[in-house]
Parts: C-alpha cells; structure tokens; sequence
C-alpha cells in the first residue's frame, strides 16, 4: 500500500486513526517519528483492527507493490 498522493504523506501525522468500528496504531518508524519529533519515517506500518477497504479510505492508501505503508492485524 502507499498514500495516494503527496498531501497524504505530508500530512500523515494529523490523519483520524479511530472509528465506531476499531482504530489504526502506527508502529515501526512511524511510531519512532511520532515520540521522536525530529524524524521522518521511510516506511510506515499500522496495526488495526479495521477491514482493508476502510482502512484504504481512511489512511488515503491505494494498492501498491512498492508502497511504503504496511497493513498488519492487530494483537
């Protein structure tokens, strides 16, 4: 998966991570940028509960074999 466009990347601090259904937690470098101010991640991974599809709408992500978001369930 990846951010459909730039604003999404640029952007990905500020994005809603919960919903009536569940909630997105980031991890890995993403988690890392978020308690260290001053670091930008290369690749991001989320960890929910959420179907794919809402996820998709709700992170801005498109289908990709090179993206730099990875989708895990949650545990």
């Amino acid at each position: 998966m990846r951010f459909k466009d730039n604003e999404q990347l640029e952007n990905w601090r500020s994005l809603e991570l919960y919903s009536e259904n569940g909630s997105i937690l980031w991890g890995g470098e993403s988690r890392g940028a978020l308690l260290a101010d001053s670091l930008r991640p290369e690749q991001f991974t989320v960890f929910t509960d959420l179907e794919l599809s809402q996820i998709s709408k709700t992170l801005g992500l498109i289908p990709s074999e090179a993206g730099t978001v990875e989708v895990l369930q949650k545990f």
